[in-house]
């Protein structure tokens, strides 16, 4: 019998945080296939079967021991919609990078930084990462503000070709040490 190896949820005013789950896929589409929040990310989903796909990849590894990549959401404690989604991904030698994305008619409402908060938390306090990263379009002003206030400093900038994915726009890469994270004092 395999076990599934879930964070745990988190609740924090307005929202609570939680694994993708089976049957998320048309709530997620409804925000995610959206132009305005498809613009700054690198892979782009067009409709309900292609986040399917996804969340059907993130429920198989939910049963790996070995587990390195984990996808969250945001549910609106109002009205049960997920509104945010995000994801960690271990790196490797105590690294993980996170990501985020907010439903475009929840923006400057602060659930994107609610959103990465869990994301850090989640990374350093049960997943043991001593670093985490996040990578942010240079034009992105909102998520790289968001980055800053919850502590990361930029790095490096590097140009789009060296990523390996087909992006138009300059990268910024963000870091926040796990000892950085503690004196924030964003623990969850």
């Amino acid at each position: 019998v395999s076990t599934e190896l879930l964070l745990p949820q988190v609740t924090m005013p307005g929202l609570s945080f939680r694994e993708w789950q089976a049957g998320d896929a048309a709530s997620l589409a409804r925000f995610m296939t959206r132009p305005e929040y498809n613009r700054w990310l690198a892979i782009k989903v067009q409709s309900v079967a292609e986040v399917e796909v996804l969340l059907k990849r993130h429920l198989a590894r939910q049963k790996s021991k070995g587990r390195r990549h984990f996808r969250l959401c945001a549910v609106d404690a109002g009205t049960g919609e997920l509104i945010a989604e995000g994801f960690i991904w271990l790196l490797g030698g105590g690294a993980a990078e996170i990501g985020w994305g907010v439903d475009p008619t929840v923006w400057n409402t602060g659930c994107g930084t609610m959103m990465g908060e869990v994301l850090c938390a989640m990374a350093v306090e049960r997943l043991d990462a001593s670093e985490v990263w996040c990578k942010v379009m240079s034009p992105n002003l909102a998520s790289a503000q968001i980055a800053r206030k919850l502590g990361f400093s930029m790095q490096r900038t590097v140009m789009p070709g060296s990523t390996g994915l087909n992006r138009s726009h300059d990268v910024e890469i963000f870091r926040l040490l796990s000892e950085e994270y503690f004196e924030r004092g964003y623990a969850v």
